[in-house]
């Protein structure tokens, strides 16, 4: 086989799909023969949508963010504005029914695609724009080891390589030596599929139809064409100038520097390049874990961005680390190239090697990043309690518990009040303030449309650069004077400047500084979850700076299980969130709340 093309003709419509056909016959090209493939390419195409149709029924085990991106695919076929073109996937598709596996224990057997590959190989190549326009220019993938990403990669390289009319493909890995094993793979499969016509000491030279290719230890290079693949390090000075056609970023969350951002916004020259992005979760802050905030806040919907498309495998808080669905949220091959009692095996035996070893088989096996904590809250939960929440003047004398977090200078505050509806049920009544000057800065650092919340009223801006004091103490005494105030609570770090004056225009009794420590935090996150789980607040849904932070908020646990926030792992403002959790402080520790007098006071 040499190359394997999709040929234009007429046009083929179905719901959402568009591709090619002519006298009634799918067609590709198989070097320069055209061959009717009937069933195929539908059962490609069909592979995807019932995978995401198994996952929004449960009938495949997902977390959260693989349970959004199904939504997400299936809104996208309604969508008026983009098409579906199953033709490059049924030409990859067909190719790698010709390929072989090159490593692991079914070396040698044929390659074939599972339906989750084929949903992130499909995504990247067959989502268009009416003109023809690539949608996704970058695809970010998390997942455990061992789920056949490399061989995946190796398909797609090849694949790109015979069938663009210029192709520029690259390899990124930490070394370049990394990076040379997928390569490898490809000029494997390249050998496979071809015919060797010369050998070298340091090349061999493969015929695929007329062309022929040159496959080097780092690179492989089209004798009579402009075709090339190369293996790269990541390192930013190597990826200057590059702007290649298709890329290949392997363990993302092993990159030291940004050169991987340079490349991506390289491309966009290029109408039809796309890079995909892969990795196993990472523990620090890097460039991998920024492309993952991207992709949650899209999957969240705080960030509308069409080029994005991401998939996070990965188990969730609370699951069973050795549960065979546990197992599958994070291994989407689980029972192809691993297995569930060797999976469970490898648990035990960790385990059973101390906190480090379990920290990696978390990490490794279940695409859990250690030591960065896990969502707080999954987002369904705040969204369930969604209503009427009215303006304040109506609520004025009812019982209220206020907490404030402050930015120390110059990014969100929040003030956000309990306000009592009948006793056990409240309303969330927010308020956030920044500085001016450094909305659309802040907002592109944390990609949060912070200035467009300005500007719909969610986010009172305050002149300058700073923090506005001032107006957040105004705020706490506007509520103060509607509310029959019982406690406000405030991290006594974030307003040591002016928490005397509060406690002057209060009252000592009402004022009440929590230390940030897991030690007083642990009660309130873990009631204030209690308390939107059991549909016990009312919030406005409409509020998409409140709603974002609740979703973004990151909870950091110690070795005994116990948690708070954390701002810095968590890759948005949280403000909202915390302040919600210090209100929540006031209310457990006043004994006169009715909606607790069942439990005694909750001395912290």
């Amino acid at each position: 086989i040499s190359h394997l093309l999709p040929v234009s003709g007429r046009g083929w419509t179905g719901p959402g799909v568009s591709g090619q056909e002519s006298d009634g016959k799918r067609l590709l090209m198989v070097g320069t023969q055209r061959v009717s493939d009937d069933n195929a390419p539908a059962q490609s195409t069909a592979a995807v949508l019932q995978h995401v149709d198994a996952i929004l029924g449960n009938r495949v085990p997902a977390n959260a963010w693989i349970r959004a991106a199904a939504a997400r695919h299936r809104a996208d076929m309604d969508r008026d504005d983009l098409q579906w073109n199953p033709a490059p996937l049924e030409s990859l598709v067909a190719l790698t029914r010709q390929m072989h596996q090159v490593r692991g224990e079914g070396i040698g057997q044929p390659l074939e695609l599972q339906p989750w590959q084929l949903w992130v190989l499909g995504s990247l190549l067959c989502w268009e724009w009416p003109d023809g326009r690539r949608r996704f220019r970058t695809g970010v993938l998390c997942c455990a080891r061992k789920q056949g990403k490399s061989a995946m990669a190796a398909a797609l390289l090849t694949w790109h390589l015979v069938n663009h009319p210029a192709p520029r493909a690259a390899v990124l890995a930490a070394k370049q030596q990394q990076a040379g094993i997928i390569l490898g793979d490809v000029q494997d499969q390249m050998a496979h599929l071809g015919q060797e016509v010369e050998e070298r000491k340091d090349w061999r030279t493969v015929r695929m139809g007329d062309a022929r290719y040159r496959l080097r230890s780092n690179d492989i290079q089209q004798v009579n064409g402009p075709g090339k693949v190369e293996a790269l390090s990541s390192n930013q000075r190597t990826l200057e100038g590059l702007d290649p056609s298709c890329y290949v970023a392997d363990e993302v969350s092993s990159f030291s520097d940004r050169g991987l951002v340079r490349l991506s916004t390289a491309i966009v020259g290029r109408s039809d390049a796309f890079g995909l992005l892969v990795s196993t979760p990472s523990d620090r802050p890097n460039v991998w874990n920024e492309y993952v905030g991207q992709v949650e806040a899209v999957l969240q919907g705080d960030l509308e961005d069409d080029s994005l498309f991401g998939l996070l495998y990965g188990a969730e808080d609370g699951d069973e680390p050795d549960h065979p669905d546990t197992l599958a949220k994070a291994n989407p091959s689980l029972g192809v190239t691993v297995q569930v009692p060797t999976l469970q095996q490898q648990y035990q035996t960790m385990s059973s090697q101390g906190a480090a070893s379990l920290a990696e088989f978390k990490q490794y096996h279940l695409a859990i990043a250690m030591n960065t904590g896990t969502v707080w809250l999954p987002i369904e939960f705040w969204d369930k309690c969604g209503g009427h929440v009215p303006d304040l003047e109506t609520m004025r004398g009812h019982a209220a518990w206020i907490g404030v977090d402050c930015s120390r200078t110059h990014d969100l505050s929040a003030v956000v009040a309990l306000v009592e509806d009948v006793p056990g049920r409240y309303w969330v009544v927010p308020w956030f303030t920044h500085p001016q000057d450094r909305l659309l800065e802040v907002g592109q650092q944390v990609q949060r449309p912070l200035d467009r919340w300005a500007r719909d009223g969610w986010i009172q801006p305050s002149p300058g650069g700073t923090v506005d004091y001032e107006a957040i103490h105004a705020r706490i005494l506007e509520l103060a004077g509607v509310l029959d105030l019982r406690k406000l609570v405030c991290d006594p770090y974030g307003i040591a400047g002016w928490s005397t004056r509060l406690q002057d225009d209060l009252g000592d009794e009402r004022v009440y500084r929590l230390p940030q420590s897991v030690k007083y935090l642990v009660g309130p996150t873990l009631h204030t979850e209690e308390l939107i789980r059991e549909l016990r607040v009312v919030q406005d849904e409409s509020n998409e700076c409140m709603r974002s932070n609740i979703g973004s908020a990151v909870v950091w646990r110690d070795p005994n299980g116990q948690g708070r926030m954390h701002k810095a792992k968590s890759r948005a403002p949280i403000d909202g969130a915390m302040a919600l959790v210090l209100a929540t402080a006031g209310l457990m520790t006043d004994d006169s709340t009715s909606g607790y007098e069942d439990r005694g006071v909750l001395v912290l």
